[in-house]
C-alpha cells in the first residue's frame, strides 16, 4: 500500500489530526479538523506545530500536533503519536522547505483549503534537533498500545497544564509558531438525486454552508426520500418547514441547522459564544416541534425548486428531530438546554436531538450506509441522553 493511501484511510477513520507526507508526488502536511477552526484559519488566527519526545521502557515515543487558537484562551489542540517510520522521515524532510505546503479537511473528509506553512531557518533548525536522536523511534501499526497511549497522555499534558489527566507528568516538548501564506479555498460540489450542494467555507452563508455539509452524505443513504428547505403552505403562502427532510416507511428525520457567524468564529470570550450557540438551540426546538405538527397532520410538502408534491412516507413512529451545530463545548452550564430538550421530548412525543458535525459523520458513517442503522443509533442516542442528560455526548456505536 502506498503511503498516500495509509494516510487517506487513517484521515476517514479519525475524527481529526495531522500528518506529514513526503514521496515521489512531493511533500505536504494534511490537517482534518472541524469545520469552525478551518474558518477561524481562513481568518489567520494563531496556529502552533506541536512537537514532544519520551522514552519509556526503552522505547522512544515521537508525538506531533497542533495548537489552533480559534479561541484565546481554549485552543484546540490535536495530538496523536507518530508511529509510521516514512511519517517520521517526512517530518525531517518538510524542514528543510521554507514554505511548506498543507492541505485542511473537513469532517466529511474533503481538502476545503490549502496554503503555505511560512517558518523562519531557526525554527527550521529547532525541530530537526528536536527530533533527530541516536535511539530509533517508536513504530506499529496497531490500533491500540497502552504504552504509546500513555506517552501520548503525558505530551497533552505537557502542553496545556490544566487539563486533569491522572498520573500525567512532563515530557520534553517544543512549540513552534507557524504562519499562513496564500490561503487559498476550494469549490467541492456534491451531486444527489433531487439535489446538489455546493461547500465552500468563505461565502459568507454559514446556514447554506451547514445545511449543505449535513446534506451530502445523508443523500447517499436516503437516495430520493431527502430533500433540501422543503416547503408547506401556511395562510395561502410557501414557507420552508425545516432544512432537511428525510424519510423511510418506518420514520421521519427532521433536521434543523444552526451555525455562527463568521464573525463570531475568533471570539476571546467563551461564555458569549456559548450564549449565542443556545440562543440558536432554542430556536431550533420551536422550529422543530412546528414541523413535526405539520407531518403530524399530514400536510402537503412540496420542493424548493420544482414546487412539486414531496411524496413523504408517513409513519406511527416518533419522527426524530435533529438540531445540528458545528460544535458544542464540553463547558459552561448547558442545564437550561438539557432540561429544554427533557421536557420537549416528554411532551411533544419525538426523538429530540442536538448533535454536532463531527459526531453526526461518525454516526452515519457507523450506520454504513443503512437507513435502518440511522434511525436505531439516534433512537440509542436519544436513549443515553434521556438516562443521563448530558448533551455532550461521545457515543460508541455498534
Amino acid at each position: 500500500m502506498e503511503i498516500g493511501d495509509i494516510i487517506y484511510r487513517e484521515i476517514i477513520s479519525e475524527e481529526a489530526g495531522i500528518w506529514y507526507i513526503s514521496d515521489i508526488y512531493g511533500s505536504k502536511i494534511l490537517i482534518k479538523l472541524p469545520s469552525t477552526s478551518i474558518k477561524a484559519i481562513v481568518k489567520k488566527c494563531k496556529l502552533q506545530l506541536l512537537f514532544g519526545k519520551e522514552e519509556r521502557n526503552n522505547i522512544c515515543y515521537l508525538h506531533i500536533g497542533i495548537n489552533i487558537f480559534d479561541f484565546t484562551e481554549n485552543p484546540l489542540s490535536l495530538t496523536h503519536v507518530c508511529k509510521h517510520d516514512f511519517e517520521q522521515k517526512a517530518i525531517l524532510n518538510i524542514f528543510e522547505l521554507d514554505e511548506i505546503y498543507v492541505e485542511f479537511f473537513n469532517e466529511i473528509d474533503i481538502c476545503i483549503a490549502k496554503s503555505f506553512f511560512i517558518l523562519n531557518k531557526k525554527d527550521n533548525e529547532i525541530i530537526k534537533n528536536f527530533i533527530n536522536t541516536d535511539k530509533q523511534y517508536y513504530i506499529s501499526y496497531e490500533l491500540n498500545n497502552s504504552e504509546a497511549e500513555l506517552s501520548l497522555n503525558n505530551f497533552q499534558y505537557s502542553i496545556c497544564k490544566s487539563i486533569n489527566i491522572p498520573n500525567a507528568y512532563n515530557i520534553d516538548i517544543i512549540k513552534i509558531d507557524v504562519f499562513l501564506k496564500d490561503i487559498m479555498v476550494m469549490d467541492s460540489t456534491y451531486i444527489g438525486f433531487n439535489d446538489n450542494a455546493k461547500i465552500i467555507i468563505n461565502t459568507g452563508n454559514e446556514g447554506e454552508l451547514l445545511e449543505n455539509i449535513a446534506w451530502a452524505p445523508l443523500q447517499s443513504v436516503f437516495n430520493n426520500n431527502i430533500y433540501k428547505n422543503p416547503q408547506v403552505y401556511i395562510k395561502n403562502k410557501l414557507r420552508e418547514l425545516t432544512d432537511i427532510l428525510a424519510y423511510y416507511q418506518n420514520g421521519i428525520f427532521l433536521i434543523e441547522t444552526k451555525s455562527l457567524s463568521l464573525n463570531y468564529i475568533i471570539d476571546d470570550d467563551i461564555n458569549n459564544h456559548i450564549k449565542k450557540l443556545k440562543k440558536h438551540i432554542k430556536k431550533a426546538i420551536d422550529q422543530l416541534v412546528g414541523a413535526k405538527k405539520v407531518m403530524e397532520r399530514q400536510e402537503k410538502v412540496f420542493e424548493i425548486k420544482t414546487k412539486e408534491e414531496i411524496p413523504v412516507i408517513h409513519s406511527n413512529n416518533p419522527p426524530h428531530c435533529i438540531i445540528l451545530v458545528e460544535n458544542i463545548y464540553p463547558f459552561g452550564s448547558w442545564d437550561d438546554i438539557v432540561e429544554i430538550i427533557y421536557k420537549t421530548i416528554i411532551k411533544e412525543n419525538i426523538f429530540l436531538h442536538i448533535i454536532d458535525l463531527t459526531e453526526y459523520i461518525k454516526l452515519i458513517k457507523y450506520s454504513k450506509g443503512r437507513i435502518e442503522l440511522v434511525d436505531y443509533n439516534l433512537l440509542e442516542r436519544c436513549k443515553y441522553f434521556v438516562n443521563t442528560k448530558n448533551i455532550y455526548i461521545k457515543f460508541r456505536y455498534k
